[in-house]
Parts: C-alpha cells; structure tokens; sequence
C-alpha cells in the first residue's frame, strides 16, 4: 500500500482510495510456502488420543 499509515478511532469510519504494488512470489519461494504451510497447520492440530487420568 502507498501512502501514509492510517489510524481510524474506535467506531470511526475511514474510506480511501490507494495504490498497492503486488509482486509475484517465484516458483521456490511458492514451493516453500506450500510445504511449510502444510506443516503449520499440522502444527495448529495439536491434540492427543491418549486417557486422562481420573484423580
């Protein structure tokens, strides 16, 4: 995004119009993102199959 940062106050409504550069990712930087990622979610899915113990 082009432009100074803009701070809009709690419950404010702010509308502009901007420009924003978009580069590509090159094909390792997109083959690296989709492995990585994959693991990111598997790491999000943290759960256990094991017992609890009743106490």
């Amino acid at each position: 995004m082009h432009g100074a940062p803009v701070m809009a106050a709690w419950g404010e409504v702010i509308v502009e119009d901007r420009l924003a550069t978009i580069t590509r990712a090159s094909l390792l930087e997109r083959w690296w993102t989709r492995l990585t990622g994959d693991l990111e979610v598997m790491e999000l899915c943290e759960f256990s199959f094991s017992e609890e113990l009743a106490v």
